[in-house]
């Protein structure tokens, strides 16, 4: 049994990685002579991103990343900066982002040039209900095969959010997911999955338990793939930390696992869907996916199933019911009123003479009027058919 987490890890907040620091570069200056910053695009766990404008490649768009000082996490920070860079030169996958350089500016800090990747995060894409089904498979399918490239270098991400997962318009109407921000990506052996033990960094609300305890691996990643799938069909995610919540809890959490299914909150997915986020979200790493690509296309097959993707209907009548009003809108009750109106001219005609229709005649010519009205509409439908 995994031991419990220590009671005060190094990240503070939910979706944060580390304390940010005021910036020291700005926007207009030029970096190795080329790279032209334009403006800055957000602020990672240790450094600031900037559009930029590739001076010497026909001012082609790219992205600078600048590490920051941090202060007594400079020697960390810095060499967990330079891990990016390697993790990033050793992945070769268009579902990861690409770094194209590096080096240091003027005054000495390390910095990364990657490839502007255009399009939404896949938070701003995901409603309060979730997103459309059949998308949601797309893009974790991709997620998965992206996510297999990343781990077989010997690289976890330990980050994965969606803020960190941009929807590039390929054109045509296709999308691929591509993830960035490698910031506090582990890098191992090509090949290892095995957990390691680092300092607690990464975004607690798509964290795993044993990254919450400070050995995250391969498995962490998958985890967090399952958060974020679990989110993007219901639009909530199966763990959540309140702001005075300890870390802790969530872990807890965890380990009593998922209480409210899916398919609780939104209907029509499938039981197969379901139960693959559910085994990407064990607590033990051993039980879930073996690769993160074997759960991106299991979920994927069992959500593209046709029940799945064809819309549901707000409310459905079965067969035998429908059958059943069927036969009383057609037979009995043009019957039933075609007896009444015969009885009144009957007992208002000389065909009686004074005595009324008792009961059993009445029935009597229920049933034949009955009998008229089935035989009028059976010819009605063979003459329908010729």
């Amino acid at each position: 049994m995994r031991g419990e987490p220590e009671q005060k890890p190094e990240t503070a907040e939910p979706g944060q990685t580390t304390e940010l620091m005021p910036q020291s570069v700005h926007a207009g200056e030029i970096v190795k002579g080329r790279y032209l910053l334009e403006r800055e695009l957000g602020r990672g766990g240790f450094g600031d991103a900037f559009l930029a404008r590739d001076t010497q490649l026909h001012n082609k768009a790219v992205v600078v990343k600048v590490l920051r000082d941090l202060g007594e996490d400079r020697e960390w920070s810095r060499r967990k900066f330079q891990e990016e860079g390697q993790a990033l030169a050793r992945i070769n996958h268009p579902g990861v982002v690409q770094v194209l350089d590096s080096g240091e500016n003027f005054r000495g800090q390390p910095f990364l040039v990657m490839q502007f990747v255009e399009g939404p995060a896949l938070r701003s894409a995901i409603g309060k209900n979730g997103m459309e089904l059949n998308r949601v498979a797309h893009i974790v399918d991709h997620l998965g095969q992206a996510l297999t490239a990343v781990h077989s270098q010997g690289v976890c991400h330990r980050d994965l959010k969606p803020e960190n997962i941009i929807l590039c318009d390929m054109g045509g109407g296709d999308e691929i997911p591509v993830i960035i921000d490698f910031g506090i990506a582990m890098v191992s052996q090509p090949g290892r999955t095995a957990p390691e033990a680092t300092r607690v960094a990464g975004s607690y609300a798509y964290m795993a338990p044993e990254q919450i305890s400070g050995s995250p691996g391969a498995p962490s990643d998958i985890f967090a793939l399952g958060v974020i799938a679990y989110e993007m069909v219901t639009g909530t995610r199966p763990f959540k930390l309140g702001p005075g919540d300890s870390p802790v809890q969530l872990w807890f959490q965890q380990k009593e696992g998922v209480k409210t299914k899916p398919s609780a909150l939104r209907s029509g997915i499938p039981a197969a869907a379901e139960s693959e986020i559910l085994k990407s979200l064990a607590f033990e790493p051993g039980e879930r996916h073996a690769h993160a690509c074997d759960f991106g296309n299991a979920f994927a097959q069992a959500l593209r199933t046709p029940a799945a993707i064809a819309p549901q209907p707000a409310h459905t009548v079965e067969p035998r019911t429908r059958s059943r009003l069927a036969w009383m809108l057609w037979y009995l009750i043009p019957s039933l009123a075609t007896t009444l109106l015969l009885r009144w001219y009957l007992d208002t005609s000389y065909v009686t003479g004074d005595r009324p229709l008792s009961a059993p005649e009445t029935v009597v010519v229920f049933i034949a009027v009955l009998t008229v009205v089935a035989v009028l509409r059976w010819l009605g439908r063979l003459l329908h058919l010729r």
